[in-house]
């Protein structure tokens, strides 16, 4: 079971995460919270941060023919395999790529080697790639991802994910080790996803282990998808070429210089330029170099 949501218009990250298997007559569970804090630094690129703590637990689910005296039977009874820690990790978003390192279990890193303390090598690393395909109706994911679990104990993934229309999900994967998956999903809707996982191992262990099934069911309830991200770019695009192609645009002044000077002279009357020319100056007298008084109210008459 996992729960996330963004808070803070998607600057602050929260979630929750809870997990367990039963296997014979153990059971193993795991629950976890994570905290995530994002850098917005544009529309498509983003830089976060997240810590997480866990709590894992080991109890009995069922009867074993085990020795009920023995140590480690005890602990499983009496509920005594417990741990407590917590990982950090970063991830860097662009466009078109995802990138994310994590060093986990912080708490238990220092571990007792021939009575040593040295740092556990359990970190673990992915890329992932976002391609818009049919102008950003489809999407194609390229995915790689490396853990280290110890110093010679390491794991791999490597697969490759194909998004139909955000309706229709399938995929493969290889993991290191001769195991390989397959998986198909289908959205039910804008908010429901449903999906299916089925992982076998392609050497001698198929015989004795079988296969593996998942089942996932996925609820949004806030509606996100890749499509957001990229076909709002590619709807501006085609519409700027289609109005650069089919439309002209508003015309300011005249088109050539011949109606430019047609222009100039049907507005020209209405120039303040012109107005003020136009205005009959009175004349000087000759002797005096003034006009006289009588000559200026005979010409406004």
């Amino acid at each position: 079971l996992s729960l996330h949501a963004p808070i803070k218009n998607h600057k602050i990250g929260i979630g929750f995460n809870y997990f367990q298997e039963d296997v014979n007559f153990l059971r193993n569970g795991y629950a976890s919270a994570a905290l995530a804090y994002h850098i917005i630094f544009n529309k498509v690129n983003t830089l976060s941060f997240g810590l997480s703590g866990e709590y894992n637990f080991m109890r009995l689910a069922g009867t074993s023919n085990s020795n009920t005296e023995d140590i480690e039977y005890q602990k499983l009874a009496n509920g005594d395999f417990n741990d407590l820690d917590f990982s950090f990790g970063t991830l860097y978003q662009t466009k078109y790529l995802k990138i994310g390192l994590a060093a986990n279990r912080l708490a238990t890193a220092w571990i007792k080697d021939d009575n040593q303390k040295v740092l556990s090598s359990y970190y673990s690393g992915f890329v992932q790639g976002l391609i818009p395909l049919r102008r950003a109706n489809d999407l194609l994911e390229p995915y790689f991802s490396y853990r280290s679990m110890s110093a010679t104990n390491s794991v791999y993934d490597i697969g490759l994910y194909y998004t139909y229309d955000n309706k229709i999900t399938t995929g493969i994967a290889y993991r290191s080790g001769s195991m390989a998956s397959a998986t198909l999903g289908f959205r039910i809707g804008p908010k429901v996803f449903i999906g299916y996982s089925q992982e076998i191992f392609l050497n001698g262990t198929r015989q004795q282990t079988g296969g593996n099934h998942e089942f996932t069911l996925r609820l949004d309830f806030n509606e996100y998808h890749y499509k957001n991200r990229f076909i709002a770019d590619y709807k501006a695009s085609l519409a700027y070429r289609r109005k650069t192609l089919t439309m002209m645009p508003p015309r300011v002044g005249a088109s050539t210089p011949e109606k430019f000077h047609k222009q100039q002279k049907k507005l020209k009357g209405h120039s303040p330029n012109t107005r003020y020319h136009v205005v009959k100056r009175p004349k000087r007298h000759k002797q005096h170099g003034i006009t006289p008084r009588s000559q200026m109210m005979k010409r406004k008459r």
